[in-house]
């Protein structure tokens, strides 16, 4: 009898694992954002500040792309938060700020608007890099989703140090670049 009830158990068990695999398949109709989703649940907001560099192998043709060195502030998750970035003294050059579907970039001249975090990114800092990527090499963990533009050297991470090399596709006007950061604390 108590043999019964035990089979009885692991076979209700297996049949629930296999109807909430197959419910999960199914519920899977956007994978984007249900990585969004994971990694906002797995990933609470951050507080990192230090200093951070985006240096140019050679001067890029417009505006677009100029080399940046300075002080950073980030406080927020993928899905909210603020980056402020300012010159080694401290005066502030930019802030950026977003939420779900919004995105503004605040400086001494305008504030513009943006669809996107990764569109803003790539004004304010003049060259293409997705959001989680840095989100992920603060955290000190290689990106999940894979860049071909962008290498990271996690390695120093312990001392708060981190690199990243720029080698931009053949369609891109950008000339290489390094970005640096060093973090204030862990």
């Amino acid at each position: 009898m108590l043999r019964r009830k035990l089979l009885a158990s692991l076979l209700a068990g297996k049949l629930a694992l296999v109807n909430s695999a197959c419910t999960l398949t199914t519920a899977i109709s956007n994978p984007d954002q249900l990585n969004k989703d994971i990694y906002d649940n797995y990933h609470p907001a951050l507080h990192y500040s230090g200093r951070m560099s985006l240096v140019f192998d050679q001067k890029p043709e417009g505006l677009q792309g100029q080399s940046f060195s300075g002080r950073f502030e980030l406080n927020g998750s993928l899905r909210a938060g603020q980056l402020d970035l300012a010159t080694p003294l401290g005066n502030v050059l930019a802030q950026l700020s977003w939420r779900d579907g919004f995105a503004q970039l605040k400086s001494s001249q305008q504030t513009q608007e943006y669809a996107s975090l990764d569109q803003m990114f790539q004004e304010a800092l003049g060259i293409s890099i997705e959001a989680s990527l840095l989100f992920d090499w603060l955290r000190g963990r290689p990106n999940l989703k894979q860049s071909k533009e962008w290498l990271v050297d996690l390695s120093q991470r312990q001392s708060g140090r981190i690199s990243a090399r720029y080698t931009p596709s053949s369609d891109s006007k950008l000339p290489p670049a390094s970005l640096r950061i060093i973090l204030e604390q862990l």
